[in-house]
């Protein structure tokens, strides 16, 4: 997907498109932070499963209030777990 492509429906109205821009390979930075922070619980999942996540999103994205983007990034491979995450099981 084509990088002007991917800018394009990290601005639509459509979350399952914003979720798709989110989920690819060609999304720079930018966009990536931007999507890290959308309304769409559906776009931050796919944020948070991204391998090269920045660990700043990462961590924040770990504290997300909705269980399936906290969930999403506890499962995503570089994610960390500190003292508290350990004793407490996340």
């Amino acid at each position: 997907m084509a990088e002007s492509l991917v800018a394009a429906w990290a601005r639509s109205v459509s979350p399952e498109r914003r979720a798709a821009a989110a989920r690819s390979p060609v999304a720079n930075s930018r966009l990536v932070s931007q999507l890290a922070s959308d309304a769409s619980p559906e776009v931050r999942v796919a944020i948070a499963a991204r391998k090269s996540l920045p660990e700043e999103l990462l961590k924040a994205l770990r504290k997300d209030s909705d269980p399936a983007v906290s969930a999403s990034a506890r499962e995503n491979p570089n994610y960390q777990p500190g003292f508290f995450d350990r004793l407490l099981g996340g």
